[in-house]
Order: structure tokens, then C-alpha cells, then sequence
């Protein structure tokens, strides 16, 4: 009897970003000589991960299921991988760790990977993390100047800002950084009216 290899199920194919692409090209602000993520310039990380990537590690869920999905080809992965990286202009090093990570099928651990990277990396450099979560999202030279204005407070050297839009504070922002909290909204002065008003009666 000749034996035959078992069918297996047809392989994913790789995500297409072009729609995605397109879109987020079309709503990228003008870059600013001046910074709104860092208010000084900041050492580039060696494994520093582009926000392009970032954004598709956490949000894109088909990305996510193909370059985590073990019936997939490596070198597909590999090829996603490189593609998005020369767009994102991702260095040497975060690719070769990248790779490392599918050759070791340990894809999948690869966002806490970085996070944690990032926590040790802004410890040695000096780097406080803020959130500043906005009503509706925030200028360059808006984000600037929260970020001088945390680099006063903080004394840090430098200021990494990660914006985040909330309809819901109707207007103004909310700054978390640390164990702090910096709370400018309406919403937020609505709040402390309410528990003062219950407070009184």
C-alpha cells in the first residue's frame, strides 16, 4: 500500500495592509522639528518598535493570527515581518529579534516582550511615560506642550507622551503618569461638582 502524506488545511495568506496603509497614510499629521514625544531628543532604543507596528501587533487582529499561527509558514511570517519593517524603517537589531522570536515560535509573547523592554529602557534613560487621554485628539504643538510642561513637573530628561482619544471627558485632557494623575477635562470638573454637591447635603 503507498502511503500518502495527510491533507492539512490550506495555509492563511498573508494580510493585506494595503486599505490599511492608505488609510492611516491619509490621517498622519506633518512631522514637527519639534517633538511632541519626546521634549528632548531621546537615545534611540536598539529594540525600539515603530508605532506602525506596535498599532498592528495589538490592533490588527488578522496580523496578529497570521504571524501567531503555527501552520503558517516561517518564512511567510519572515516576509510580512521584513515588509512591514522596511516601511516602519524598523533598525537591524528589532528585525533580527523578530525573527529570533519565529524561529523559536515565541511570536506571541512578542508585545510583553517589548513593553517590558521599554519600562527597563526609559528607567535608564531617564524617560518618563506619560497617557494623556484628550476628547478629541490633540495637535503636534498641543502634545509639545504638555510635554514641557510634564518635563517641569517631573524634572525627568525626558518625556515620552502616549495619546489616547476619550469622547466621554467632553472636552480638555487627562495626564497620567506614574502613580499621578493630572485631570483637565470638563467631565472630570463636572465629577468633583457632583461628589461636592453630594458631599454638602
Amino acid at each position: 500500500m503507498q502511503w500518502r502524506a495527510p491533507r492539512t488545511p490550506e495555509e492563511p495568506a498573508a494580510p493585506d495592509l494595503g486599505a490599511k496603509e492608505e488609510k492611516a497614510s491619509r490621517r498622519a499629521p506633518p512631522l514637527s522639528t519639534r517633538s511632541p514625544i519626546f521634549s528632548r531628543p531621546s537615545p534611540a532604543s536598539p529594540f525600539s518598535l515603530h508605532p506602525r507596528l506596535q498599532t498592528l501587533l495589538r490592533d490588527s487582529a488578522d496580523v496578529k493570527e497570521f504571524l501567531e499561527n503555527p501552520t503558517v509558514d516561517i518564512n511567510k511570517k519572515k516576509d510580512l515581518i521584513a515588509r512591514v519593517g522596511r516601511e516602519a524603517g524598523l533598525n537591524e537589531a528589532t528585525l533580527n529579534f523578530l525573527g529570533l522570536l519565529l524561529d523559536n515560535d515565541r511570536f506571541v509573547a512578542a508585545t510583553a516582550i517589548f513593553e517590558a523592554f521599554e519600562l527597563q529602557y526609559c528607567a535608564l534613560t531617564d524617560t518618563q511615560v506619560a497617557t494623556v487621554t484628550s476628547a478629541v485628539k490633540l495637535e503636534q504643538e498641543q502634545q509639545f506642550l504638555i510635554a514641557k510642561k510634564l518635563q517641569e513637573l517631573t524634572g525627568s530628561k525626558n518625556i515620552k507622551l502616549k495619546p489616547a482619544v476619550d469622547p466621554a471627558l467632553i472636552a480638555g485632557f487627562v495626564v497620567e503618569y506614574g502613580s499621578s494623575q493630572v485631570d483637565l477635562s470638563v467631565k472630570g470638573q463636572l465629577d468633583r461638582i457632583s461628589s461636592e454637591l453630594v458631599a454638602a447635603e
